[in-house]
């Protein structure tokens, strides 16, 4: 277990709930949250809540290996797909233009997410690679293509261009394969300082969205049996904050409202988005403990985070919510 002060998760339930103390633009409503908890712990969602609900993700039982590459390569683009042409990029759209490249290269001779395949692509070539399996362009094609270079030349330089050993290093804990995916790869170092109070915030969403991907995509069990799963905490980006607010769980500032509702875009990094991304954490985590005081044992932050996303996504996909915030960042 790491140390308290190296911890990925503490860090990012400590920083989180010391901005939503001191909020301005963001609100809590303690009553929409214990009605949203009593509303979800009916539904079973901790028992019932599936990651690949939609089959939308590779998994290779023969290639293990195959499927931990996929997953890593996947949260390295997980990001930002909102300014795409027209907005019609979504989250599934990804997942299942790079599963689609995985299962037509798993029987070649180089898996094409393999380290060395990543550390050479460039941005024409990832765009050919994905652009049969697009409805639009990838936006911030340059920077996704260099995050995945990063991928695997870090892979390469120090686990042997093997993802399972990545994944062996952490020896079981979810919390230090977050850590370990940070340390080695910049681009899934999502943290930044307050511009009111100089401190230092922890948020890595992809990371720890990787670790809870990995954790799902091999059903539990080794080499992603997490001991430790439920001390990861929720992935704070567009999604979950926007269902939210259309429960009335969080209230934004009516400048702030006015902003959102109109795409007006954010800051990454200044107080009005750093607010409602900590606000997110803290709100996730008060559900999850919620949940489980009203008899939902199985119910973690990764499960919480899959339920409120799927919900989110259905409601989205029907016109039925307010807009979402916008930053353009490379962390969520």
């Amino acid at each position: 277990m790491l140390p308290r002060n190296l911890s990925p998760a503490a860090n990012v339930l400590r920083t989180s709930a010391s901005v939503a103390s001191a909020s301005t633009f963001v609100g809590i409503d303690g009553a929409a949250l214990s009605s949203l908890a009593a509303s979800v712990r009916s539904k079973s969602a901790s028992s019932t809540v599936q990651w690949d609900e939609s089959d939308w993700h590779f998994v290779s039982a023969a290639h293990p290996e195959h499927t931990a590459l996929y997953v890593l390569a996947l949260d390295a683009l997980n990001f930002c797909f909102w300014p795409s042409e027209r907005g019609e990029l979504q989250y599934h759209h990804v997942a299942t233009a790079l599963t689609a490249v995985a299962r037509a290269s798993e029987a070649t001779p180089e898996f094409a997410f393999h380290p060395r395949a990543l550390a050479a692509l460039t941005p024409d070539s990832l765009a050919a690679l994905l652009r049969p399996h697009l409805p639009v362009p990838l936006p911030a094609l340059g920077e996704r293509c260099r995050l995945l270079n990063e991928l695997g030349c870090g892979l390469a330089a120090f686990y042997n261009s093997e993802a399972l050993e990545l994944i062996g290093a952490a020896g079981g804990s979810a919390d230090k394969l977050t850590f370990l995916i940070a340390a080695t790869f910049s681009g899934f170092r999502d943290t930044c300082v307050d511009p009111v109070t100089g401190q230092q915030l922890y948020f890595y969403k992809r990371a720890q969205i990787c670790v809870g991907d990995l954790y799902a995509a091999f059903k539990h069990q080794s080499p992603a049996d997490f001991s430790d799963i439920d001390a990861v905490t929720t992935f704070a980006d567009y999604r979950i904050p926007q269902l939210l607010r259309e429960l009335g769980v969080m209230t934004y500032e009516k400048g702030l409202a006015e902003k959102v509702d109109a795409g007006v875009e954010l800051p990454a990094g200044g107080r009005e988005e750093i607010e409602i991304r900590a606000a997110t954490v803290v709100v996730v985590d008060r559900l999850v403990k919620e949940v489980r005081e009203l008899g939902g044992e199985g119910m973690n932050s990764v499960k919480m985070d899959w339920y409120l996303w799927q919900t989110g996504e259905k409601l989205e996909e029907a016109g039925s919510m307010k807009p979402h915030h916008k930053t353009r960042t490379i962390f969520y």
